[in-house]
């Protein structure tokens, strides 16, 4: 099935407006501490949420596994929004997000095995750290590339959901990738500093959750690390926010701080694309 206007206006255009609008409207708004730590992910469930709404990607009470990925989007972001930042109650929240979030998502199928769903488990255990790891370069990278990033991995799994077979996961990630693209565009026109405080749980509770459910859902050759390096992918970070890479100059800086995440992708992308003409050939 083919993208038509609708896709492009309901499930890119629409959520990037209603995140932009958000997002400008409390940083606007709110008093300075709060600022900081509101607009970023209220910001980016809203934009999601539109788009997944207009598009009727799910019902709104869910029926299967997959429609549980909004609930669990709202879930990561009410637990960023929470007062308390000491890392061991972080940790908690992150963990009591990311298993329910596997629990919930993999559906109860007689063709999953005992090792595929023992696998889904470690890989959500797996993302506690890589966020707790990530959270701190919410302070750090305080420029548009940051969301920018953000936004090209997002479209990244997009690409490799739509190559999967599935125009519905694909939209589903666009939907977030609209969101983050508004975002990114209210950073880079006001061209100062910006801290996206929270956004990353449940950024990457969306990026994971749409991934697993593209790989369980998806009957196509693409190879299962293709679904497991994009939420990684910003990670990468880390190298462009230590010295001497993080006194690089603005054009530079944010050449290197959106090129490594989309590297990483590339390494993903690129076998997913491979597989996807094998199978067109056939």
């Amino acid at each position: 099935m083919p993208f038509d206007l609708k896709d492009l206006t309901h499930g890119f255009l629409l959520p990037a407006v209603a995140a932009a609008a958000v997002f400008l409207l409390l940083r606007t708004a709110l008093p300075f501490h709060a600022a900081r730590r509101l607009p970023s992910p209220l910001a980016l469930v809203t934009g999601f949420l539109v788009g997944y709404w207009l598009l009727e990607l799910g019902p709104v009470k869910p029926k299967s596994a997959r429609d549980w990925l909004p609930a669990m989007v709202v879930l990561a972001t009410a637990g960023t929004l929470t007062p308390w930042r000491s890392l061991k109650v972080r940790g908690a929240i992150v963990l009591v997000v990311a298993a329910l979030s596997a629990w919930l998502l993999v559906p109860n199928w007689g063709r999953l095995e005992t090792t595929e769903r023992a696998f889904v488990m470690a890989w959500h255990v797996m993302l506690v750290p890589m966020i707790l790891c990530l959270e701190p370069l919410e302070e750090r990278l305080t420029d548009w590339a940051f969301p920018a990033a953000l936004t090209g991995v997002a479209a990244c799994a997009a690409i490799i959901l739509l190559l999967c077979g599935s125009l519905r996961f694909c939209q589903t990630a666009g939907c977030g990738t609209g969101a983050l693209a508004g975002m990114s565009l209210v950073c880079f026109s006001g061209r100062r500093q910006t801290v996206l405080s929270g956004i990353v749980l449940p950024y990457t509770i969306l990026l994971s959750g749409i991934l697993l459910i593209g790989r369980i859902g998806s009957f196509s050759e693409v190879p299962w690390f293709c679904y497991v390096l994009p939420p990684l992918a910003p990670l990468a970070l880390w190298i462009a926010a230590v010295r001497p890479l993080s006194q690089l100059t603005a054009a530079k800086a944010a050449a290197l701080r959106i090129g490594l995440p989309l590297a990483v992708c590339a390494a993903a992308v690129v076998p997913a694309v491979i597989a996807w003409m094998g199978t067109t050939t056939e």
